[in-house]
């Protein structure tokens, strides 16, 4: 629902304005996802989250 996706995504601390834009797009969740992923959820929050970024991986791989 459309009024829960905007309430969520202004938990995750995405300013009024494009928490709505995102919530009320008419692309579906999937393609909106893109945008709040880049912008909600930053590479700099998945590495508090302990996780592992392939990326970096595939790039210290390359330099050996």
């Amino acid at each position: 629902r459309l009024r829960t996706r905007l309430k969520k995504l202004r938990a995750l601390g995405l300013p009024e304005r494009r928490a709505r834009d995102i919530a009320f797009s008419r692309k579906g969740p999937w393609r909106a996802g893109h945008r709040l992923l880049n912008e909600a959820l930053p590479n700099a929050y998945w590495r508090q989250q302990g996780l592992y970024s392939l990326q970096m991986g595939y790039q210290r791989f390359q330099q050996r």
